[in-house]
């Protein structure tokens, strides 16, 4: 059987020799070209293939310079090569084609990884703002966790809250809500996001040893072993204890 990409190729091909031509369907030609180039570009670097990944979506902007997802491709493979000049480039031109909540949440996270964390905020608050964008409230809690990362806590508070008033059970806000007033030694208010992030889903192990580590700063030491069971629980051959918790710091 043709394997899909061998087809892919071939029909790639194709349409380059057919926009070589010249006739009133060039253009249209050329941009079908692009587009399979940039779907060819896209699958390669999801399976970590970059170098083919940045051949394949080079040859789409050769066929359309403001093709949205090429543009976009490249920002993000650039920026897995630890190529960041190159990366903004391209995520700032996808932005400036099409300001999508998907390529600013993915431009904003590269902001954040650079350093950069108003201009990250700014990318996610945009996001956020898209009245088409279905879940502002994850742009918004990506935006306080980008400034926990920045050691600026109550501006990133700001951020988890106005995406707790958009979904009170999202999950991030929650989560670092909990570590904030934990931190904080608000220990009652840590304890009641907690509860809310349990009640909402699933805790992971982090969650699950804050839950120990809240429950023994308000002495309930009965509540931190339940936390530690269900931590143990989800890890076969795990037996941490309440000593070995204190031990390791509050």
């Amino acid at each position: 059987m043709i394997s899909v990409w061998r087809c892919w190729a071939a029909f790639a091909g194709l349409l380059l020799l057919c926009a070589c031509a010249t006739s009133p369907g060039e253009r249209i030609d050329a941009e079908k070209v692009a587009e399979a180039q940039a779907n060819i570009g896209i699958d390669y670097m999801r399976k970590g293939q970059y170098d083919r990944a940045l051949s394949s979506l080079r040859k789409a902007l050769r066929f359309n310079d403001d093709h949205v997802n090429a543009n976009w491709a490249l920002g993000i493979t650039y920026s897995r090569l630890k190529n960041p000049d190159q990366a903004d480039q391209y995520y700032s031109r996808a932005v400036q084609l099409s300001p999508r909540p998907d390529i600013l949440n993915s431009y904003a996270v590269f902001k954040c990884q650079q350093g950069q964390t108003d201009d990250a905020v700014d990318l996610f608050q945009r996001a956020a703002d898209n009245p088409l964008y279905a879940m502002p409230e994850d742009a918004l809690a990506n935006a306080g966790f980008c400034l926990v990362g920045a050691q600026r806590p109550q501006p990133a508070e700001a951020y988890f809250r106005k995406a707790l008033q958009r979904n009170p059970t999202q999950k991030t806000a929650l989560q670092q809500m909990a570590l904030l007033k934990y931190t904080q030694g608000d220990y009652f208010a840590a304890r009641a996001f907690l509860q809310r992030l349990d009640a909402a889903g699933e805790l992971g192990d982090d969650s699950l040893l804050l839950g120990a580590r809240i429950e023994l700063a308000l002495n309930e030491r009965g509540g931190a072993q339940a936390y530690l069971r269900r931590y143990n629980a989800n890890n076969p051959g795990a037996s941490l204890s309440l000593a070995q918790l204190q031990d390791q710091g509050q």
